[in-house]
């Protein structure tokens, strides 16, 4: 199978999120290399190129931008953009070239809600959220006992092996009904569809901390933020499953590292 097959396979997904111009595609490399073994990541980083060419590797499939820029709707290609804002793109497009890696591959608008092994699904079954409660077009709900914030704030710490995670609101506070809301969710109108739909506290990635963390604190509403790499980790770790289950691609889950610190 070459890069542009799986490209291919990948644009059959949902159609619909596949537009000229959209964030996924191929990004970097050759269409016409023959894929030997895929690595999945959030985000192909330096440290993330190496581990996947030391894996064997010559392929990377990623759910963020790899050179730094989200080029949707330019008209070049976001290695370009980002080399022309002085980031490492020179020497990162280097290091891939000299360990084999021959393509890279973006993943986002067609995972994020793709059904079982997407970045919403896989994140609830990591934090085995199963009872769902939310409507298709709805911010997505889960039903859970009564239980306090802290609980379960302390819960999705453990399941996802994290390091550290924030946490907003009274930890004391029962709560029933969490939403999800992966990677970055912006501002301040996730967190009200939420709040219609009878959710009581929110679990997601990064927000605006001004506006969402504050509005959150003042109307008890309760927030835990796991980093955006770390609510999006799970659905790229599923996605090695896909590959090897739909296509029988040798696939390795290749998480960015957790490169945050606490003093």
């Amino acid at each position: 199978m070459t890069v542009r097959d799986l490209d291919n396979f990948f644009a059959q997904l949902m159609p619909e999120k596949r537009v000229p111009g959209g964030r996924d595609g191929l990004k970097w490399g050759c269409p016409d290399a023959e894929i030997k073994a895929v690595a999945t990541t959030w985000m192909a980083t330096a440290d993330v190129i190496r581990r996947a060419a030391g894996l064997g590797c010559n392929v990377i499939v990623t759910h963020e931008p790899t050179f730094y820029w989200d080029d949707v709707g330019s008209e070049k290609p976001e290695w370009e953009i980002a080399a022309e804002h002085r980031t490492p793109t020179d020497a990162k497009q280097k290091l891939m070239a000299d360990l084999g890696i021959e393509a890279v591959l973006r993943v986002h608008d067609a995972w994020d809600f793709y059904p079982e092994f997407g970045i919403t699904d896989s994140l609830a079954r990591a934090l085995n959220f199963r009872n769902k409660v939310s409507e298709a077009d709805q911010v997505p709900m889960w039903q859970l006992r009564p239980v306090p914030l802290g609980e379960v704030a302390r819960h999705a710490k453990t399941r996802l092996r994290l390091r550290l995670i924030r946490v907003l609101g009274d930890l004391s506070q029962e709560v029933q009904k969490p939403a999800l809301a992966v990677g970055a969710f912006g501002g301040l109108e996730v967190i009200l569809r939420a709040m219609d739909q009878g959710a009581d506290c929110l679990i997601g990635g990064e927000c605006s901390e001004w506006q969402v963390a504050r509005f959150c604190e003042d109307a008890g509403f309760g927030l835990i933020l796991l980093g955006h790499a770390e609510s999006e980790t799970p659905g790229m770790t599923a996605m090695a499953d896909f590959l090897r289950e739909k296509l029988g691609l040798e696939a390795h889950p290749v998480p960015t590292a957790q490169t945050f610190v606490t003093l």
